[in-house]
């Protein structure tokens, strides 16, 4: 029988004490005591180790909140593009750009009838684009540095928000035609936006503000009535127009605003990171359209 009870690796036979041992110590035994108090202290242990385990989660959780936290350099150079888009929607309100007038814009079109060629003209005009103004940064700014880490810059992106638009449309054939009404919806614009320092009059100037993508345009015209076939050639119109208008504006217009705003806005607590001397978080008097964000 003992010959039977081999381990299954072969490791010698087991004896009736390792039978007794298999089944536990005897009761009132030492090794019986001690294993009733383990016992009863499993659940103490259980409860000790949740513990452990809550405050180590606890622990990670505030450790992941500190690295995702932006640093203070970070944190000063984003509030301070943040006022500068804050006073740069004022100027471009205020100057007229939003809603800002759009260009009119005329194309032809022609359509064979009984044999005959007659060509045609639609006109796009007294338009108006709206939301120009919602310009906004769009990613966390970071510094630009040479090559000895001196910060010689800034970039970041910028972005538009949704805008609308409308042109009133004439449309011409055969001497007869109606005058239509032509809705625009923008599906926002991204702008990539750069600026050098000036060590000198501790200032930032415009070195690079490209539009890198304009949204879906979306248009609806009402009122074509017969000439609706002309639909298709006075959508492609608009949208060409529309889009060269905001690339064009942002890219020269708002441009120079933008620089107006560098030019009046101070530092604050960036200039001591950059090594401008004197910092203040104020503005000049002039132009009284600038404010500071409190």
């Amino acid at each position: 029988m003992q010959a039977l009870q081999r381990g299954l690796f072969g490791f010698g036979e087991i004896s009736p004490s390792d039978e007794r041992r298999k089944e536990g110590p005897e009761p009132g035994s030492p090794a019986s005591d001690f294993t009733c108090a383990w016992r009863w202290g499993d659940n103490t242990t259980a409860k000790f180790i949740m513990m452990l385990g809550q405050q180590l989660i606890v622990t990670v959780l505030c450790l992941g909140a500190v690295f995702a936290a932006p640093n203070p350099k970070e944190d000063s150079l984003n509030n301070y593009i943040d006022m500068v888009m804050e006073n740069l929607q004022i100027l471009i309100v205020e100057n007229g750009y939003d809603p800002a007038p759009l260009p009119n814009a005329t194309t032809g079109f022609s359509d064979t009838v009984l044999g005959v060629t007659w060509h045609g003209e639609a006109t796009a005009y007294d338009g108006w684009l709206r939301g120009l103004a919602s310009v906004y940064r769009s990613e966390n700014a970071e510094f630009v540095r040479d090559d000895d880490g001196i910060v010689i810059g800034l970039s970041t992106g910028m972005g538009l928000s949704a805008m609308q638009g409308h042109y009133k449309l004439l449309a011409k054939f055969m001497d007869l035609g109606p005058v239509a009404d032509v809705v625009m919806d923008i599906n926002g614009a991204s702008i990539f936006f750069a600026a050098a320092l000036d060590r000198t009059s501790c200032r930032f100037h415009v070195s690079t503000m490209d539009v890198t993508n304009i949204g879906h345009i979306s248009v609806d015209i009402h009122g074509l009535g017969p000439l609706n076939w002309i639909f298709e050639i006075v959508v492609d119109m608009v949208v060409n127009v529309v889009r060269l208008f905001i690339k064009n504006t942002v890219e020269s217009i708002i441009q120079g605003f933008t620089n107006d705003v560098l030019d009046q806005l101070d530092l604050g607590p960036l200039g001591p990171i950059i090594g401008c001397d004197n910092p203040r978080l104020v503005l000049h008097r002039q132009p009284r359209s600038f404010i500071p964000r409190a």
